[in-house]
Protein backbone atom coordinates (compact mmCIF):
# COMPACT_ATOMS: atom_id res chain seq x y z
CA UNK A 1 0.00 0.00 0.00
CA UNK A 2 2.71 2.28 1.07
CA UNK A 3 4.48 1.11 -2.47
CA UNK A 4 1.46 1.75 -4.44
CA UNK A 5 1.10 5.42 -3.17
CA UNK A 6 4.93 7.19 -3.50
CA UNK A 7 4.14 5.00 -7.02
CA UNK A 8 1.21 7.27 -7.00
CA UNK A 9 2.74 10.35 -6.05
CA UNK A 10 5.57 10.24 -7.96
CA UNK A 11 3.41 9.71 -10.87
CA UNK A 12 1.59 12.76 -10.87
CA UNK A 13 5.01 14.66 -9.55
CA UNK A 14 6.30 13.59 -13.12
CA UNK A 15 3.20 14.52 -15.00
CA UNK A 16 3.50 17.71 -13.70
CA UNK A 17 6.86 18.32 -14.00
CA UNK A 18 6.42 17.43 -17.93
CA UNK A 19 3.01 19.45 -18.37
CA UNK A 20 4.75 22.42 -16.44
CA UNK A 21 7.55 22.24 -18.58
CA UNK A 22 5.47 21.91 -22.01
CA UNK A 23 3.32 24.70 -21.07
CA UNK A 24 6.10 26.43 -20.79
CA UNK A 25 7.79 25.69 -23.84
CA UNK A 26 4.26 26.58 -25.25
CA UNK A 27 4.39 30.18 -23.95
CA UNK A 28 7.69 30.61 -25.06
CA UNK A 29 6.23 29.48 -28.73
CA UNK A 30 3.72 31.90 -28.60
CA UNK A 31 6.29 34.32 -27.75
CA UNK A 32 7.98 33.76 -30.94
CA UNK A 33 4.95 34.27 -32.95
CA UNK A 34 4.70 37.73 -31.80
CA UNK A 35 5.29 40.40 -34.68
CA UNK A 36 7.96 43.36 -33.81
CA UNK A 37 8.87 46.62 -36.07
CA UNK A 38 11.20 48.85 -36.20
CA UNK A 39 10.55 52.62 -37.96
CA UNK A 40 12.93 55.41 -38.23
CA UNK A 41 14.05 57.86 -40.82
CA UNK A 42 17.20 58.30 -42.10
CA UNK A 43 19.00 61.48 -43.05
CA UNK A 44 21.93 63.43 -44.19
CA UNK A 45 23.70 66.10 -42.73
CA UNK A 46 21.72 68.38 -43.89
CA UNK A 47 18.38 66.64 -42.53
CA UNK A 48 17.58 65.90 -46.15
CA UNK A 49 15.54 61.76 -46.08
CA UNK A 50 18.35 59.60 -47.68
CA UNK A 51 16.67 57.50 -50.38
CA UNK A 52 17.23 53.49 -51.14
CA UNK A 53 19.14 53.45 -48.15
CA UNK A 54 19.69 49.34 -47.17
CA UNK A 55 18.49 48.58 -43.55
CA UNK A 56 19.42 45.12 -42.66
CA UNK A 57 19.03 43.16 -39.51
CA UNK A 58 21.51 40.61 -39.34
CA UNK A 59 20.65 38.21 -36.43
CA UNK A 60 16.98 38.16 -38.23
CA UNK A 61 18.42 38.13 -42.13
CA UNK A 62 15.42 40.91 -42.02
CA UNK A 63 16.41 42.97 -45.33
CA UNK A 64 14.59 46.58 -46.36
CA UNK A 65 15.24 50.41 -48.02
CA UNK A 66 14.24 53.65 -46.85
CA UNK A 67 11.48 54.95 -48.93
CA UNK A 68 11.69 58.32 -51.17
CA UNK A 69 11.51 60.59 -47.82
CA UNK A 70 13.76 58.25 -45.85
CA UNK A 71 11.66 56.39 -43.83
CA UNK A 72 12.08 52.52 -43.22
CA UNK A 73 9.80 50.25 -41.46
CA UNK A 74 11.00 46.70 -41.09
CA UNK A 75 8.89 43.48 -39.80
CA UNK A 76 10.37 40.44 -37.74
CA UNK A 77 9.35 37.82 -35.08
CA UNK A 78 11.54 36.65 -31.82
CA UNK A 79 13.67 37.91 -29.49
CA UNK A 80 16.92 38.06 -28.64
CA UNK A 81 19.40 40.27 -28.98
CA UNK A 82 20.05 42.12 -32.30
CA UNK A 83 21.12 45.20 -33.81
CA UNK A 84 20.67 47.22 -37.21
CA UNK A 85 22.59 48.45 -40.12
CA UNK A 86 22.43 51.06 -42.32
CA UNK A 87 24.25 51.15 -45.38
CA UNK A 88 24.17 54.08 -48.64
CA UNK A 89 26.61 54.13 -51.40
CA UNK A 90 28.93 57.55 -50.50
CA UNK A 91 28.03 57.34 -46.68
CA UNK A 92 29.61 55.68 -43.71
CA UNK A 93 28.37 52.61 -42.45
CA UNK A 94 25.73 53.41 -39.47
CA UNK A 95 25.46 50.56 -36.83
CA UNK A 96 23.25 50.69 -33.75
CA UNK A 97 24.48 49.66 -30.53
CA UNK A 98 22.75 45.71 -29.24
CA UNK A 99 19.13 45.58 -28.14
CA UNK A 100 16.25 43.01 -26.89
CA UNK A 101 13.39 43.45 -27.67
CA UNK A 102 10.10 43.03 -25.62
CA UNK A 103 7.24 40.78 -26.14
CA UNK A 104 5.44 43.06 -28.47
CA UNK A 105 7.16 45.89 -30.16
CA UNK A 106 6.65 48.39 -31.85
CA UNK A 107 9.94 50.37 -31.75
CA UNK A 108 10.64 53.80 -33.07
CA UNK A 109 14.22 54.66 -32.75
CA UNK A 110 14.88 58.47 -32.96
CA UNK A 111 16.44 60.00 -36.29
CA UNK A 112 19.25 58.72 -37.63
CA UNK A 113 22.05 60.53 -39.25
CA UNK A 114 24.41 59.51 -42.09
CA UNK A 115 27.50 60.91 -42.36
CA UNK A 116 29.37 61.27 -46.29
CA UNK A 117 32.28 59.33 -46.71
CA UNK A 118 34.91 61.41 -47.81
CA UNK A 119 36.13 58.97 -50.15
CA UNK A 120 33.21 57.92 -51.56
CA UNK A 121 32.30 61.22 -52.28
CA UNK A 122 31.28 61.71 -55.98
CA UNK A 123 33.16 64.67 -58.00
CA UNK A 124 33.16 65.85 -61.53
CA UNK A 125 35.62 68.37 -62.35
CA UNK A 126 38.83 66.12 -63.33
CA UNK A 127 37.10 64.23 -65.96
CA UNK A 128 33.94 66.09 -66.23
CA UNK A 129 32.41 62.39 -65.39
CA UNK A 130 30.96 61.49 -62.19
CA UNK A 131 33.75 59.44 -60.26
CA UNK A 132 34.14 58.50 -56.52
CA UNK A 133 36.65 60.67 -54.94
CA UNK A 134 38.72 57.49 -54.27
CA UNK A 135 38.51 56.28 -57.67
CA UNK A 136 39.29 59.47 -59.52
CA UNK A 137 42.24 58.98 -62.21
CA UNK A 138 42.97 62.57 -61.72
CA UNK A 139 44.34 64.30 -57.84
CA UNK A 140 41.28 65.81 -56.75
CA UNK A 141 41.12 68.19 -53.56
CA UNK A 142 38.09 68.89 -51.86
CA UNK A 143 36.75 71.60 -49.93
CA UNK A 144 33.00 69.62 -48.50
CA UNK A 145 30.02 72.10 -47.10
CA UNK A 146 31.11 70.86 -43.43
CA UNK A 147 34.65 72.33 -43.74
CA UNK A 148 33.19 75.57 -45.47
CA UNK A 149 30.88 76.01 -43.05
CA UNK A 150 33.64 75.03 -39.93
CA UNK A 151 35.92 78.03 -41.53
CA UNK A 152 33.31 80.83 -41.23
CA UNK A 153 34.40 82.52 -44.57
CA UNK A 154 32.07 85.10 -45.56
CA UNK A 155 33.62 84.90 -48.88
CA UNK A 156 35.54 82.60 -51.23
CA UNK A 157 38.95 84.85 -51.03
CA UNK A 158 38.41 83.83 -47.22
CA UNK A 159 37.82 80.63 -47.82
CA UNK A 160 40.48 79.48 -49.69
CA UNK A 161 42.98 81.82 -47.38
CA UNK A 162 41.76 80.06 -44.28
CA UNK A 163 41.30 76.43 -46.02
CA UNK A 164 45.19 75.50 -46.95
CA UNK A 165 45.57 73.87 -50.11
CA UNK A 166 49.35 73.43 -51.02
CA UNK A 167 50.20 74.99 -53.91
CA UNK A 168 47.34 77.39 -53.62
CA UNK A 169 47.75 81.05 -52.56
CA UNK A 170 45.45 83.77 -52.65
CA UNK A 171 46.82 87.38 -52.21
CA UNK A 172 45.64 90.93 -51.69
CA UNK A 173 47.35 94.27 -53.60
CA UNK A 174 45.91 98.16 -53.60
CA UNK A 175 45.08 99.83 -50.54
CA UNK A 176 42.58 101.41 -52.55
CA UNK A 177 40.58 98.81 -53.53
CA UNK A 178 41.74 95.23 -52.30
CA UNK A 179 42.19 93.72 -55.79
CA UNK A 180 42.32 90.05 -54.87
CA UNK A 181 44.11 86.96 -56.73
CA UNK A 182 44.67 83.34 -56.83
CA UNK A 183 47.67 81.84 -57.87
CA UNK A 184 48.30 77.62 -58.54
CA UNK A 185 51.23 76.38 -59.22
CA UNK A 186 53.03 79.61 -59.79
CA UNK A 187 51.25 80.72 -62.14
CA UNK A 188 49.27 83.95 -62.00
CA UNK A 189 45.62 84.08 -61.85
CA UNK A 190 45.02 84.23 -65.85
CA UNK A 191 46.03 80.74 -65.81
CA UNK A 192 43.75 79.20 -63.09
CA UNK A 193 40.42 78.77 -64.33
CA UNK A 194 37.32 79.68 -62.11
CA UNK A 195 33.96 77.61 -62.86
CA UNK A 196 30.66 77.24 -61.61
CA UNK A 197 29.18 74.04 -61.74
CA UNK A 198 31.98 72.85 -64.17
CA UNK A 199 31.33 75.92 -66.37
CA UNK A 200 33.55 78.89 -67.30
CA UNK A 201 31.47 81.35 -66.84
CA UNK A 202 33.57 83.38 -64.45
CA UNK A 203 36.57 86.22 -66.66
CA UNK A 204 39.17 87.97 -65.93
CA UNK A 205 37.28 90.95 -65.96
CA UNK A 206 34.55 89.02 -63.23
CA UNK A 207 38.30 87.36 -61.50
CA UNK A 208 39.83 91.03 -60.46
CA UNK A 209 37.07 91.23 -57.51
CA UNK A 210 35.37 87.91 -57.99
CA UNK A 211 36.63 86.45 -54.98
CA UNK A 212 35.46 88.81 -52.38
CA UNK A 213 31.99 88.88 -54.55
CA UNK A 214 31.39 84.76 -54.21
CA UNK A 215 29.67 84.33 -51.13
CA UNK A 216 29.09 80.50 -49.61
CA UNK A 217 25.65 80.34 -48.06
CA UNK A 218 24.98 78.92 -51.93
CA UNK A 219 28.40 76.38 -52.50
CA UNK A 220 28.03 72.78 -51.21
CA UNK A 221 31.29 71.81 -52.06
CA UNK A 222 34.61 72.94 -54.10
CA UNK A 223 36.81 70.68 -56.64
CA UNK A 224 40.25 71.39 -56.80
CA UNK A 225 42.08 69.99 -59.72
CA UNK A 226 46.17 71.38 -59.94
CA UNK A 227 48.01 71.01 -62.90
CA UNK A 228 46.91 71.66 -66.53
CA UNK A 229 43.34 70.60 -67.62
CA UNK A 230 42.99 73.38 -70.73
CA UNK A 231 42.13 69.84 -72.88
CA UNK A 232 39.06 70.08 -70.59
CA UNK A 233 38.57 73.61 -69.86
CA UNK A 234 40.08 76.01 -71.99
CA UNK A 235 43.34 77.71 -72.03
CA UNK A 236 43.08 79.77 -68.62
CA UNK A 237 43.03 76.47 -66.93
CA UNK A 238 46.70 75.38 -67.62
CA UNK A 239 47.58 76.20 -63.52
CA UNK A 240 44.88 74.51 -62.62
CA UNK A 241 41.24 74.70 -62.02
CA UNK A 242 39.12 75.44 -58.99
CA UNK A 243 35.30 73.91 -59.67
CA UNK A 244 32.49 75.95 -57.19
CA UNK A 245 29.47 73.00 -56.76
CA UNK A 246 26.43 74.96 -55.91
CA UNK A 247 23.79 73.82 -53.54
CA UNK A 248 20.96 71.12 -55.21
CA UNK A 249 17.09 71.03 -53.81
CA UNK A 250 16.52 69.22 -50.89
CA UNK A 251 15.31 65.67 -51.84
CA UNK A 252 12.87 65.47 -48.80
CA UNK A 253 10.77 68.00 -47.02
CA UNK A 254 11.17 71.38 -47.10
CA UNK A 255 14.48 72.69 -45.45
CA UNK A 256 15.00 76.41 -44.07
CA UNK A 257 18.70 77.36 -43.04
CA UNK A 258 19.99 80.85 -42.18
CA UNK A 259 23.79 82.27 -40.67
CA UNK A 260 24.13 85.15 -39.07
CA UNK A 261 27.57 86.80 -37.61
CA UNK A 262 28.45 90.37 -36.52
CA UNK A 263 32.28 91.69 -35.85
CA UNK A 264 34.30 94.88 -35.66
CA UNK A 265 33.57 97.73 -37.91
CA UNK A 266 30.17 96.83 -38.36
CA UNK A 267 30.84 93.46 -40.47
CA UNK A 268 27.55 92.08 -40.83
CA UNK A 269 27.10 88.77 -42.83
CA UNK A 270 23.65 87.25 -43.34
CA UNK A 271 22.06 84.74 -45.34
CA UNK A 272 19.65 82.12 -46.13
CA UNK A 273 17.99 79.37 -48.28
CA UNK A 274 14.93 77.68 -48.72
CA UNK A 275 14.51 74.27 -50.57
CA UNK A 276 11.96 71.80 -51.17
CA UNK A 277 10.55 69.22 -53.43
CA UNK A 278 7.43 68.34 -53.88
CA UNK A 279 6.60 65.69 -56.86
CA UNK A 280 8.26 66.03 -60.11
CA UNK A 281 9.37 70.10 -59.04
CA UNK A 282 12.22 70.87 -57.02
CA UNK A 283 13.73 74.62 -56.04
CA UNK A 284 16.60 75.72 -54.33
CA UNK A 285 16.00 79.74 -53.30
CA UNK A 286 19.45 81.45 -51.61
CA UNK A 287 20.25 84.86 -50.28
CA UNK A 288 23.35 86.46 -48.39
CA UNK A 289 24.22 89.77 -47.62
CA UNK A 290 28.12 90.99 -46.79
CA UNK A 291 28.93 94.31 -45.64
CA UNK A 292 32.04 96.06 -43.11
CA UNK A 293 33.41 99.41 -42.94
CA UNK A 294 36.76 100.16 -44.02
CA UNK A 295 39.65 99.70 -41.48
CA UNK A 296 42.88 101.82 -41.35
CA UNK A 297 45.47 99.75 -38.60
CA UNK A 298 48.70 99.70 -40.33
CA UNK A 299 51.29 102.81 -40.89
CA UNK A 300 54.70 103.61 -40.10
CA UNK A 301 56.08 102.37 -36.96
CA UNK A 302 52.71 100.86 -35.88
CA UNK A 303 50.65 103.95 -36.36
CA UNK A 304 47.57 104.31 -38.53
CA UNK A 305 48.50 106.15 -41.83
CA UNK A 306 45.19 107.40 -42.94
CA UNK A 307 44.82 104.99 -46.01
CA UNK A 308 42.58 101.99 -45.74
CA UNK A 309 44.07 98.48 -45.39
CA UNK A 310 40.82 96.99 -45.77
CA UNK A 311 38.20 98.78 -47.54
CA UNK A 312 34.38 99.08 -46.67
CA UNK A 313 32.33 96.42 -48.78
CA UNK A 314 28.73 95.74 -49.52
CA UNK A 315 27.80 92.97 -51.05
CA UNK A 316 24.03 91.35 -51.82
CA UNK A 317 23.84 87.84 -53.33
CA UNK A 318 20.50 86.47 -54.57
CA UNK A 319 20.15 82.87 -56.32
CA UNK A 320 16.99 80.42 -57.65
CA UNK A 321 17.23 76.71 -58.95
CA UNK A 322 14.67 74.66 -59.89
CA UNK A 323 14.34 71.37 -60.93
CA UNK A 324 11.62 69.76 -63.28
CA UNK A 325 12.08 66.04 -62.91
CA UNK A 326 10.72 63.01 -65.54
CA UNK A 327 10.21 58.98 -66.11
CA UNK A 328 11.17 58.26 -62.39
CA UNK A 329 14.17 60.73 -62.10
CA UNK A 330 16.24 59.60 -64.90
CA UNK A 331 15.70 62.92 -67.09
CA UNK A 332 15.59 66.43 -65.68
CA UNK A 333 15.45 70.18 -66.89
CA UNK A 334 17.41 73.00 -64.42
CA UNK A 335 16.09 76.61 -65.14
CA UNK A 336 18.74 78.76 -62.85
CA UNK A 337 19.25 82.68 -61.98
CA UNK A 338 22.08 84.43 -60.12
CA UNK A 339 22.24 87.84 -59.28
CA UNK A 340 24.74 90.21 -57.85
CA UNK A 341 25.36 93.75 -56.84
CA UNK A 342 28.38 95.01 -54.77
CA UNK A 343 29.90 98.37 -53.57
CA UNK A 344 33.60 98.79 -52.55
CA UNK A 345 35.07 101.78 -52.04
CA UNK A 346 38.85 102.38 -50.14
CA UNK A 347 41.77 105.34 -50.14
CA UNK A 348 42.98 108.08 -48.24
CA UNK A 349 40.24 108.30 -45.55
CA UNK A 350 40.07 112.15 -44.42
CA UNK A 351 41.51 113.93 -47.83
CA UNK A 352 43.51 117.09 -47.23
CA UNK A 353 46.60 116.04 -49.32
CA UNK A 354 47.63 118.88 -51.64
CA UNK A 355 47.15 118.39 -55.46
CA UNK A 356 49.88 119.69 -57.34
CA UNK A 357 49.60 120.50 -61.29
CA UNK A 358 52.32 120.10 -64.07
CA UNK A 359 54.40 123.25 -62.69
CA UNK A 360 54.27 122.17 -59.29
CA UNK A 361 51.49 124.63 -58.55
CA UNK A 362 49.46 123.23 -55.42
CA UNK A 363 45.61 123.97 -57.37
CA UNK A 364 43.61 122.06 -54.50
CA UNK A 365 43.39 119.38 -51.77
CA UNK A 366 42.33 115.57 -51.84
CA UNK A 367 38.43 115.64 -50.42
CA UNK A 368 38.88 111.89 -49.11
CA UNK A 369 36.64 108.58 -49.46
CA UNK A 370 33.72 109.95 -49.43
CA UNK A 371 34.29 111.68 -52.82
CA UNK A 372 33.92 109.43 -55.40
CA UNK A 373 36.31 111.47 -57.92
CA UNK A 374 39.00 112.17 -55.12
CA UNK A 375 42.27 111.39 -57.08
CA UNK A 376 43.29 109.22 -53.53
CA UNK A 377 40.08 107.84 -53.44
CA UNK A 378 38.70 104.60 -55.50
CA UNK A 379 34.65 103.61 -55.87
CA UNK A 380 33.86 100.73 -57.34
CA UNK A 381 30.23 99.12 -58.31
CA UNK A 382 29.65 95.93 -59.58
CA UNK A 383 26.09 94.18 -60.81
CA UNK A 384 26.40 90.28 -62.28
CA UNK A 385 23.68 88.53 -63.46
CA UNK A 386 23.14 84.80 -64.30
CA UNK A 387 20.54 82.73 -66.32
CA UNK A 388 20.46 79.09 -67.38
CA UNK A 389 19.08 76.60 -68.86
CA UNK A 390 20.10 72.57 -68.73
CA UNK A 391 19.06 69.20 -69.73
CA UNK A 392 20.45 65.47 -67.92
CA UNK A 393 19.50 62.65 -69.40
CA UNK A 394 19.98 58.99 -68.02
CA UNK A 395 19.70 56.50 -71.23
CA UNK A 396 20.00 52.38 -71.02
CA UNK A 397 23.19 50.90 -69.12
CA UNK A 398 23.39 54.48 -67.63
CA UNK A 399 24.51 56.58 -71.07
CA UNK A 400 24.09 60.29 -69.80
CA UNK A 401 23.39 63.49 -71.96
CA UNK A 402 24.03 67.13 -70.92
CA UNK A 403 23.38 70.25 -72.28
CA UNK A 404 23.72 73.37 -71.16
CA UNK A 405 22.87 77.08 -72.30
CA UNK A 406 24.06 80.01 -69.90
CA UNK A 407 24.48 83.98 -70.75
CA UNK A 408 26.23 85.77 -67.90
CA UNK A 409 25.56 89.81 -68.00
CA UNK A 410 28.55 91.86 -65.89
CA UNK A 411 28.83 95.12 -65.66
CA UNK A 412 30.98 97.51 -63.31
CA UNK A 413 31.47 101.26 -63.07
CA UNK A 414 34.87 102.65 -61.07
CA UNK A 415 36.41 105.48 -60.35
CA UNK A 416 39.97 105.79 -59.88
CA UNK A 417 41.05 109.70 -58.84
CA UNK A 418 39.25 111.41 -61.49
CA UNK A 419 39.57 108.60 -64.45
CA UNK A 420 36.08 107.15 -64.77
CA UNK A 421 36.25 103.32 -65.85
CA UNK A 422 33.05 101.65 -67.21
CA UNK A 423 33.04 98.33 -68.24
CA UNK A 424 30.51 95.94 -69.67
CA UNK A 425 31.02 92.05 -70.49
CA UNK A 426 28.34 89.29 -71.97
CA UNK A 427 29.43 85.86 -72.33
CA UNK A 428 26.78 83.28 -74.13
CA UNK A 429 27.91 79.36 -73.42
CA UNK A 430 26.57 75.96 -75.21
CA UNK A 431 27.74 72.98 -73.86
CA UNK A 432 27.05 69.51 -74.63
CA UNK A 433 28.16 66.09 -73.41
CA UNK A 434 27.61 62.48 -74.14
CA UNK A 435 29.17 59.50 -71.82
CA UNK A 436 28.85 56.23 -73.08
CA UNK A 437 29.40 52.94 -70.62
CA UNK A 438 30.98 50.08 -72.01
CA UNK A 439 31.26 47.49 -69.42
CA UNK A 440 33.81 49.39 -67.36
CA UNK A 441 34.77 52.02 -69.27
CA UNK A 442 33.77 55.56 -70.30
CA UNK A 443 34.03 57.19 -72.94
CA UNK A 444 32.94 60.61 -73.03
CA UNK A 445 32.66 63.59 -76.03
CA UNK A 446 31.10 66.70 -76.13
CA UNK A 447 31.47 70.19 -77.44
CA UNK A 448 31.89 73.49 -75.64
CA UNK A 449 31.58 76.93 -77.43
CA UNK A 450 32.36 79.78 -75.23
CA UNK A 451 31.58 83.90 -76.76
CA UNK A 452 33.01 86.69 -74.69
CA UNK A 453 31.50 90.01 -75.66
CA UNK A 454 33.26 93.15 -73.92
CA UNK A 455 32.45 97.30 -74.30
CA UNK A 456 35.19 98.85 -72.44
Amino acid sequence: MKKKLLLTIFTMSLFQFIFANTYQESIKIDKEKYNKTIKALVVDENGNGVVDAEVFIPEKNVYGKTNKKGYFLLEFTGGGAMHVEISKRGFLLYSTHFFKPAKKVHLKLSTIVLYKNPKEEIVVTGTRTEHRFIDVPVRTEMIDSAEIIETGAKNMYELLEKRVIPGIWVETSCTNCNFSSIRMQGLESGYCGLLFDGQPIFSTLAGVYGLRQILPENIDRIEVIKGASSALYGSSAIGGVINIITKEPSPGKPQFNAVANFGKYNTLNVGSSFSMRKGNFAAILTAQKQKNDYADETGPKGVPDGYTDKVEQDNNYFSLKTRFYFLEDKHRITLFGRSLHAFRRGGYISGGNPIEDEHGNIIGYTRGIDDALDPDAEHITTDRREYGIGYRGIFSEKNILELNLITTDHERDATNGERPFNSKEDIFLLDAIYTLHIKNNAITAGINYRDVMNDN
